[in-house]
C-alpha cells in the first residue's frame, strides 16, 4: 500500500519492522522499531547499523545505544 509516512522496512522472521521517516522541522531521520519477539527490535537495529555505519556524515550514536 503506498505510505506517505516513510519507509517501512519489515523481518518476517522475528516479526520486527522499523519505519524511517524526514522531520518535518528538525534536519533528523526519526526511526521507529517495532517486534512481536523478544530481541527482535535489537536485530532489526542491528541491520540498519550494519548498512549505514559506514555512511559519512551521519550521526548513528543514538543507535549505538541500544544494540
Amino acid at each position: 500500500p503506498d505510505s506517505h509516512e516513510g519507509i517501512k522496512i519489515i523481518f518476517p522472521k522475528t516479526e520486527s519492522f522499523f519505519i524511517l521517516r524526514q522531520s518535518v522541522h528538525d534536519p533528523v531521520i526519526p526511526i521507529n522499531f517495532e517486534s512481536a519477539q523478544n530481541g527482535g527490535v535489537k536485530k532489526a537495529a542491528s541491520s540498519l547499523y550494519e548498512f549505514i555505519k559506514d555512511f559519512d556524515g551521519v550521526d548513528i550514536s543514538p543507535l549505538k545505544q541500544i544494540l
